[in-house]
């Protein structure tokens, strides 16, 4: 979304996901640069430990930005959550996306976290069902990626 683009009585519908369908605009995620990436959280650890609801779509995200070069490996990876929601550990699996920055109402903790992020897709976890869901990943396996047009 473009905020120039949209009339400012409206700001407030853009940001529900209705309104982002009615004065957003679709883009390919080659087709774009992202400075920070902000996850949900169910909880996370200190150490920059994340869980999100389960299904893997937040790291799965990631890893087609990341492929796309929409992200770098350098791009903040920030959650915003409840100090409740902040657990001594999470256990973190090869393709569990950390996070750099938990920032909750009291604090904004820097996690400078040991676990290294995954380096792409693992298409031995994509089957049939999550292509069907997610439709750019037949782009994405279509050109063997999606890195930028040279320009």
């Amino acid at each position: 979304m473009e905020p120039g683009r949209i009339p400012s009585y409206a700001f407030s519908e853009a940001s529900t996901i209705r309104g982002a369908f009615r004065w957003g605009r679709s883009v390919k995620p080659w087709d774009v640069n992202i400075d920070m990436k902000v996850v949900g959280s169910v909880a996370v650890s200190p150490d920059g430990g994340r869980l999100g609801k389960g299904h893997g779509y937040s790291d799965l995200e990631y890893a087609i930005l990341l492929e796309c070069g929409a992200i770098g490996e350098e791009t903040p990876i920030v959650t915003t959550v409840h100090e409740l929601q902040i657990v001594d550990r999470i256990p973190m699996g090869p393709y569990d996306v950390p996070v750099d920055v938990i920032v909750t109402p009291k604090r904004c903790i820097r996690t400078e976290t040991p676990y290294k992020r995954p380096s792409g897709i693992d298409w031995s976890l994509v089957d049939g069902r999550v292509m069907n869901e997610i439709p750019i990943l037949r782009d994405v396996r279509s050109k063997g990626g999606c890195l930028r047009p040279s320009t």
